[in-house]
């Protein structure tokens, strides 16, 4: 009897693994996607902008060869809080958002794009003006912006 005690424990254990992470705040719960990294770039002949983010920290890039880049720590509340953004996006959808102006077109703006990497699949939006991203990345793109203010 014990012994099967322990083999239902151990597969309920395993059939858990691998289930999306549930965050509850304000009394109403979320569950992830298994998000490891978010990546912001926005550029154009004489700009360049590349974040990272992931749950230990929140890396600016200075090059385009993503070689030079100052950093600072992700807190678990800065982090909990992309997640919670990133939740309200349909990523499955987010390479078929409308870019509101098209100033990129004609160096007008920056080019930006938005990846989000979740376990194996890569969500990268379509392309945006920097500083005017669709409606539903509004949010998510201006937080992780505010982010990197403070990374010198």
């Amino acid at each position: 009897m014990r012994v099967l005690f322990l083999c239902t424990q151990f597969l309920f254990f395993l059939g858990s693994c691998g289930q999306p992470k549930t965050i509850i705040q304000n009394g109403t719960t979320y569950n992830q996607q298994n998000i490891t990294t978010i990546q912001y770039d926005a550029f154009s002949r004489g700009y360049f902008l590349a974040v990272s983010i992931d749950k230990d920290q929140i890396k600016k890039f200075k090059d385009r060869n993503l070689k030079e880049f100052d950093t600072k720590n992700c807190t678990e509340k800065d982090w909990n809080k992309v997640l919670l953004l990133i939740n309200d996006i349909e990523l499955k959808k987010i390479n078929t958002l409308q870019a509101p102006s098209d100033k990129r077109t004609f160096d007008g703006a920056a080019h930006a794009r938005l990846k989000i990497i979740s376990g194996d699949k890569i969500y990268t939006s379509a392309g945006f003006d920097h500083g005017n991203p669709p409606e539903d990345l509004k949010v998510l793109v201006n937080t992780i912006l505010s982010l990197t203010e403070s990374i010198e």
